[in-house]
This record gives structure tokens, C-alpha cells and sequence, in this order.
């Protein structure tokens, strides 16, 4: 299966820039947590530690999950750092949740703030897992983005974002009927360049797409439209 990471970077600079919405957390957060962490802990005890069952994988998933959650309703660091070690100790266990544990451990480190962390563990995934092949630069350079944000270095973020939209654009040449990837494409491109601007290069694009795309593109111009430009570096250090 690849990992098809492309609907949370534009997620992630939503949840970076304008905050995230609050989740909700499982009524039963705590108990799944300790029953995900004790199978965590006995697990390492034994001589096969990646003997994990489905079930297994799920409670583990479903705890790092709820954390998740809980962090976006009390903004308690210590549900991500918990959150981390319970994908990090068995991301390469549960095949069947890999994608899903990814996902998750990468938001995790944007939600932390962590750029060096990561762009090291986006790195280290081999780049024929990513659905699309700009997919890891793009994920990369976004934490490079997160790593200028922190430091107030304007410039260093701008040219994050457009080697970004640099990578969708060689993508979309042969891709052109791709709309997720015109929507990461143009969101970024808002990020630095006015939204108003970019809004007019989505309905310029109606005479070269596909018929039937007409509709999207509206609905992708007015969008744009409505994103904050120049965002305060001072918001997000």
C-alpha cells in the first residue's frame, strides 16, 4: 500500500496558520491509553516483540489518537509526547495501520512544532511508499517551512512554500486533471503570494483543464480567496 500523505499537508497549514478545531475524545480515553500502554510495555518483555494482532495494533492506534484529541481541547504537551512513543514503538509492527500511524506521527511533530524531528523521520521514509513523487520533497520542505516560522525568518519560509508549489506544478504537467493536487498547489501559493492573485491564476486555468472541471475550479478560486495571506511569523514561533 503507498502512503498517500496528500490531503494533511493542507490540513497541517491550516492547523499551523489559522488553528486547529478541537476533537473529541473517546469516552474511554484513559482506559484504552492504559490497556494500549500496558500491551505496549508487556510486548517489549517478550522474546518476539512484534507478535502484534490487528486488535493489538488498533488499541495502540486508537490511544495515540485519542491523545491527539485531547491535546487539540487542553493543549497539554504531554499528550503528544504520548502520543509519539506509542506510534513510535510500533509504526513498523502493524502493517495494516502503517498509513494510518504515519499520518498520525506526522502530526503529531507539526503539532509540536518539532521541525528537526520531523524532517529526520520524513527522511528516513523511502520515497517509493508516497503515492505521489513530490509528495516526501514536499513534506520535507514544509518542515523546513515550520524550522523558519520558529527562528522569524520570512524568507526562508517563502522559499519553502514555493519549492513546494515549484514540485506540485512539474507534478501536475502530466497530471493536469489532479485536483487534490491543484488544491495543495494554489493553498500554498497563498501563503506568499496574494490571495486575490492566485484566486485569478485557478479561473485562468478553466481553458487548459479537462471539460468538466469548471465547477471545482470556482470552488477552488473562492477558497483561495477567503485564505489570510502574509500570516505574522509571530503567530506560530
Amino acid at each position: 500500500m503507498k502512503l498517500s500523505f496528500n490531503y494533511l499537508l493542507v490540513g497541517f497549514i491550516s492547523c499551523a496558520f489559522w488553528g486547529c478545531q478541537p476533537g473529541k475524545t473517546s469516552s474511554d480515553g484513559d482506559k484504552v491509553y492504559t490497556a494500549a500502554n500496558d500491551l505496549v510495555n508487556n510486548n517489549h518483555k517478550e522474546d518476539n516483540p512484534h507478535n502484534l494482532t490487528s486488535a493489538d495494533c488498533d488499541k495502540i492506534y486508537t490511544a495515540a489518537n485519542d491523545h491527539v484529541n485531547r491535546y487539540h481541547m487542553e493543549k497539554n504537551a504531554h499528550d503528544l509526547d504520548t502520543a509519539g512513543v506509542l506510534l513510535d514503538g510500533h509504526l513498523n509492527d502493524c502493517r495494516d495501520y502503517r498509513v494510518r500511524m504515519v499520518n498520525l506521527r506526522i502530526s503529531v511533530f507539526v503539532l509540536a512544532k518539532d521541525a528537526d524531528r520531523g524532517y529526520r523521520f520524513i527522511d528516513s521514509l523511502n520515497a517509493g511508499e508516497f503515492g505521489k513523487t513530490y509528495l516526501k520533497q514536499n513534506y520535507l520542505s514544509f518542515f523546513k517551512a515550520i524550522a523558519a516560522i520558529k527562528m522569524g525568518d520570512r524568507q526562508k519560509r517563502d522559499s519553502s512554500f514555493q519549492e513546494m508549489v515549484n514540485n506540485i506544478w512539474q507534478y501536475i504537467g502530466t497530471h493536469l486533471s489532479d485536483q487534490m493536487a491543484l488544491s495543495e498547489m494554489f493553498a500554498m501559493k497563498a501563503m506568499i503570494v496574494d490571495p486575490e492573485k492566485v484566486a485569478d491564476e485557478v479561473i485562468s486555468l478553466k481553458e487548459r483543464m479537462p471539460p468538466g472541471n469548471s465547477d471545482f475550479l470556482d470552488m477552488l478560486s473562492n477558497s483561495v480567496r477567503s485564505m489570510k495571506y502574509d500570516v505574522d511569523l509571530d503567530e506560530w514561533k
